[in-house]
């Protein structure tokens, strides 16, 4: 934490305070030392999951499903690009346990053919498609931002004509008058 900004007179850290626990005390330190082996550099004291060199996550089925909501897996079909991933995988996994099946391997083994491949397609094929799906919505982005650039230029363009346009008129309905008034002028 920050010390207060209203103290009057620095303070002066201690040789540990400054170059950590492990440092020897001397009047001038010129390097800090390394922690103990086995000790991480970026261990923190009561350091949790979310900190650096804290506690590691266990992940155990019952974690996974606490996860995953009901709802998450009533409402699959209407994430984008999973109609298609699915299509490809099904088409995918039948293939190839078809295939299996034709080349004598039992059925039990076919169908876990299929339905690995049904289920390694549908994914590939759905982060291919959001990934593509991602660099389609930079393109718009930059193309929006590029045709504002370019009618932006325009706008500038045109007004630059139009002043270019009305001081040319005003030189020459300058010089008209001034030509004008000469002409009527005997003196």
């Amino acid at each position: 934490m920050a010390d207060d900004t209203r103290q009057t007179q620095p303070q002066q850290p201690s040789s540990t305070e400054a170059h950590g626990a492990n440092a020897p005390p001397s009047s001038s330190p010129k390097y800090i030392t390394a922690p103990p082996p086995g000790q991480a550099a970026n261990m923190m004291p009561g350091g949790t999951q979310h900190t650096a060199g804290g506690e590691k996550m266990e992940l155990t089925g019952n974690s996974l499903a606490q996860t995953f909501k009901p709802d998450d897996i009533l409402k699959v079909h209407q994430q984008p690009n999973a109609r298609e991933a699915f299509l490809a995988g099904i088409g995918s996994g039948f293939g190839v346990g078809g295939l299996m099946a034709i080349w004598g391997k039992p059925l039990k083994k076919s169908c876990n053919w299929a339905v690995g491949v049904f289920m390694g397609t549908s994914l590939l094929s759905y982060e291919f498609l959001r990934r593509k799906r991602y660099l389609e919505k930079q393109y718009m982005t930059q193309a929006v931002e590029m045709m504002d650039r370019k009618k932006e230029e325009k706008r500038k363009k045109k007004e630059e004509v139009i002043a270019a346009r009305r001081k040319a008129k005003e030189d020459a309905d300058r010089l008209a008058e001034e030509a004008r008034k000469r002409w009527w002028k005997f003196w």
